[in-house]
């Protein structure tokens, strides 16, 4: 499966580009669909939900693994970022910057936390989970 994973990241990576060398592709990776994929080895979120597909499907990330999520904690309450409000550029933020930077550090990562409260907020509100499964 690694190697398949592999493979779908290297057809649809959107070529990671840090913002001070010259921005993001404006197009997203295709989601993979749920099938070919094995959710054994996702854990669980902090509150002990299995993590689900999210709100933009199985995406391929810089690792060469997936990204559904990409959970946060903002102020105890656990939200995903990829959320349905993020365009193009958002997405290849967060699927693309390295696990050992933070992604909201920039200005766009501060938009799409935003976004992401935003989403969580309303969902809550209506006495939703802000995840999507």
């Amino acid at each position: 499966m690694a190697g398949l994973l592999s493979n779908l990241y290297n057809w649809f990576n959107p070529m990671y580009q840090p913002e001070d060398q010259g921005g993001y592709y404006q197009s997203i990776p295709a989601s993979i669909p749920n099938n070919l994929v094995d959710r054994s080895g996702w854990g669980l979120r902090q509150d002990g939900t299995p993590k689900g597909y999210g709100w933009l499907g199985v995406l391929p990330n810089r690792e060469g693994g997936v990204s559904t999520e990409i959970t946060t904690d903002v102020d105890g309450v656990a939200m995903p970022t990829l959320v349905p409000t993020l365009n193009p550029v958002e997405i290849n933020h967060m699927l693309n910057t390295p696990q050992h930077i933070d992604p909201f550090s920039s200005k766009i990562g501060q938009g799409i936390l935003s976004k992401a409260i935003e989403h969580a907020q309303l969902r809550m509100a209506l006495g939703l989970s802000p995840f999507k499964d």
